[in-house]
């Protein structure tokens, strides 16, 4: 995958409403990402395979991680901690 096709596939992630990333399966995961890469740029087929494939692989480390974007963008501020 090119470095552009993965950081356009990584800025789709981080725009993404966490809920809706959370709910989906792998494949469905694939399946929707894949969607709007390509409403961004057409992709061959052997590219689409490609995101595919890397999605499917790396879906327990996108839902780590729009879990834990969520969960730090939901923490009241004054529950950390401040030393002075």
């Amino acid at each position: 995958m090119s470095p552009a096709l993965l950081r356009r596939l990584w800025k789709i992630i981080d725009e993404s409403p966490s809920e809706t990333l959370l709910q989906l399966s792998e494949s469905d995961l694939a399946k929707q990402l894949l969607m709007k890469i390509q409403g961004y740029q057409p992709l061959t087929r052997d590219e689409q395979e490609v995101v595919r494939h890397y999605v499917q692989s790396h879906a327990p480390l996108i839902h780590d991680l729009v879990r834990s974007q969520r969960s730090w963008m939901v923490q009241p501020l004054g529950s950390q901690a401040v030393s002075i």
